[in-house]
């Protein structure tokens, strides 16, 4: 394959020099990996696309893939090497980009934040509350702060959850050792950090109330426990939605709500791929 005669021929379509450069770069390496290329018909190229979906490392997208692929069976036929298109009517379409699993944390991984020793007594059951709520609610650091008092129902078991720009409100259940967290925190440790008559549930070692950025800096300081991974209010949520629909199997509807999704693409995107269902998929759609 002349390279110079395919550059120029994609330049003539007045393709951007950095949508060339991927074309080219997509081109040549389908042609060194398949040299019959040229002679290929739709089962093969499908073929192709399937083993590029089982290994989740490729590169690039599967959208500009399959469009650099098509360009080179366009340019075959423009240079009168074949006549006719083989793929031309090949639309294969990936839902949203998931969540990256291989960094998140398991339940037991996330509950071992729970039994490290604390260098602060007054601090131990509200640290350690803050914690729960990150891995057994999944709640983001502002919904965490927002929390006042009156928020918890120690008698039903659940805490109520404001709505926000970004995520629905909600009432959840929390477990029995919660609420045992509490009741330590509200009579003991909060009577020693309150310095006024405050609604808010959480405050920090001044007495003031808890920001974003303290909760950020509490789980800075667990991160000896997994150095080596990304330690953070978001991952550790990020993780909780995982396990929920993933290990549990929660329905998608339940886990949404649970989350405070507003959409149900945005707790779908933590959806674990299911790479051999995505191929049997291929095959119900393009049957040969």
């Amino acid at each position: 394959m002349d390279t110079d005669e395919l550059q120029d021929y994609l330049k003539s379509l007045k393709h951007t020099q950095s949508t060339i450069k991927s074309y080219l770069f997509i081109i040549a390496r389908y042609v060194k990996e398949h040299p019959q290329a040229n002679s290929y018909d739709y089962k093969d190229i499908m073929d192709y696309f399937k083993s590029f979906l089982l290994n989740v490392d490729e590169r690039p997208g599967m959208a500009l893939l399959q469009s650099g692929i098509k360009k080179y069976y366009d340019f075959l036929i423009h240079t009168g090497q074949i006549y006719r298109h083989p793929c031309r009517s090949i639309c294969i379409k990936q839902r949203r980009k998931n969540v990256i699993h291989v960094d998140l944390f398991t339940q037991f991984e996330l509950e071992r934040l729970l039994r490290r020793h604390e260098r602060y007594a007054v601090l131990k059951h509200r640290n350690r509350l803050v914690i729960s709520l990150l891995i057994y609610q999944g709640l983001t650091s502002s919904e965490i702060t927002s929390l006042k008092v009156k928020d918890i129902n120690p008698d039903r078991g659940v805490v109520k959850i404001a709505s926000s720009l970004t995520n629905s409100g909600r009432k959840l259940e929390l477990k029995p050792m919660q609420l045992d967290l509490l009741d330590k925190y509200l009579n003991k440790s909060r009577k020693h950090l309150q310095r006024q008559n405050q609604e808010v549930l959480l405050l920090n070692k001044l007495g003031n109330p808890m920001t974003v950025d303290d909760i950020h800096y509490l789980i800075e300081t667990y991160k000896y426990l997994y150095p080596d991974r990304k330690l953070t209010p978001q991952t550790i949520r990020q993780s909780v939605i995982a396990n929920w629909l993933n290990k549990y199997h929660i329905p998608l509807e339940d886990a949404q709500l649970l989350a405070g999704h507003k959409r149900p693409s945005a707790t779908l995107k933590y959806k674990q791929a299911n790479i051999q269902q995505a191929v049997e998929t291929l095959n119900r759609l393009h049957p040969f």
